[in-house]
């Protein structure tokens, strides 16, 4: 029986961040079932990652048009373009627009293209009516899949039928995020480590953990952090606030790095870490790396949001501050801190609470839903 085809769009101002690690693992999925053709700006790093037919869309750097420009160039693209269904994560959306003759399947993994990070831009007259070119492209979708059930809601009460909504989380591969003691090459040294994975940026909790890395290290010297993620100019400012605070060999920051690489890191550290800003998007979306560090068996301190405190129970797979307060920071540390001998049986416990977010049960019902529109059609 012919393979069904399925057209989708890869575009990233950078395409090897950890936030991507995520499409890259619904791509797999869905190439290993299905014909996939990939429109991307990035098809070196595709072709790497993904067994597919890949087309290259230059994205021109011109301030704000670039984007649009790229929709445009795969839109008229997907006019000549035979597919059976298009596969679209929020962000390109609007590409759906050029779309008239197959069913359009949306995953939306966040609200910060329709809510924007920045309170004052997402007020400004043009940043609301591009936020509706994304909402109406969530609306053409035959079926849209929201990786929170609060991102379900919100679409929702902006008038997206309810019948074509509905919550799939996001999916870890518990074969390569796994417990320490099924890992090989972990450090077993006697030191004490927090680590936080993904964005480096002040809205992302980066001036608290340094502060509160400060204040812990006064007291306990075998207590470090390992950063993942950083840019090169976030590198710099933190390299040279622990050369100021003389707390260099209590940190430790690292560029971006292969999503393979993650585990490893994970499994070295004690304790994880997931700070948000109190913005209206960061209500709404869930942060991929929490799973990821669920799925690894270890406690994660965070800040008290929706997106957080739905699955962080305090004491169990970690503690929620109510606050991005570095007292309230410290405590939570010192809680973990003076339990450690208790961490390797929290672990299994923790892991096994997670299971429900083992990206092959969520495959499941990522390929059922596609099956169903296709079948739709035909």
């Amino acid at each position: 029986m012919k393979k069904a085809t399925i057209a989708t769009v890869y575009s990233a101002s950078n395409a090897d961040t950890v936030g991507n690690a995520n499409r890259i693992k619904r791509y797999q999925i869905l190439a290993s079932h299905y014909n996939l053709i990939i429109f991307t700006n990035h098809p070196e790093f595709i072709k790497s990652k993904v067994n597919a037919k890949v087309v290259a869309v230059k994205k021109w750097k011109i301030p704000f048009l670039s984007v649009y420009l790229f929709w445009l160039k795969i839109g008229i693209a997907l006019l000549f373009t035979k597919y059976d269904l298009l596969f679209l994560v929020i962000s390109d959306a609007p590409i759906s627009f050029f779309n008239f003759k197959s069913p359009f399947l949306c995953h939306i993994q966040s609200a910060h293209s329709i809510l924007g990070l920045n309170e004052k831009r997402s007020k400004s007259f043009l940043s609301k009516k591009i936020s509706l070119l994304y909402l109406n492209g969530v609306k053409k979708a035959d079926h849209s899949l929201a990786i929170s059930k609060q991102l379900v809601d919100y679409f929702v009460s902006r008038k997206v039928d309810e019948d074509k909504i509905s919550y799939l989380p996001h999916g870890v591969d518990f074969n390569k995020f796994k417990l320490a003691d099924q890992c090989e090459n972990i450090n077993r040294d006697d030191k004490f480590r927090l680590i936080y994975t993904g964005w480096v940026c002040e809205i992302r909790g980066l001036n608290l953990m340094l502060e509160g890395l400060k204040e812990l290290v006064s007291e306990k010297k075998d207590i470090q952090l390992l950063i993942i993620g950083a840019e090169e100019i976030y590198q710099k400012k933190i390299k040279n606030w622990s050369l100021e605070n003389k707390i260099q060999d209590n940190i430790k920051v690292i560029g971006r790095i292969d999503h393979d690489e993650i585990p490893g890191y994970i499994n070295e550290s004690n304790v994880c870490l997931s700070f948000l800003e109190d913005i209206p998007s960061y209500h709404l979306s869930p942060p991929q790396k929490l799973f990821e560090y669920f799925a690894m068996g270890k406690p994660v301190v965070a800040n008290d949001l929706p997106t957080h405190s739905q699955y962080i129970k305090d004491g169990f797979n970690g503690y929620i501050i109510k606050d991005l307060d570095v007292n309230l920071f410290k405590d939570a540390i010192y809680k973990l801190y003076n339990q450690k001998e208790r961490l390797g049986k929290m672990s299994k416990k923790i892991r096994e609470d997670a299971s429900q977010y083992d990206v092959q049960k969520v495959e499941l019902e990522l390929l059922s839903k596609v099956e169903e529109l296709i079948c739709r059609q035909n």
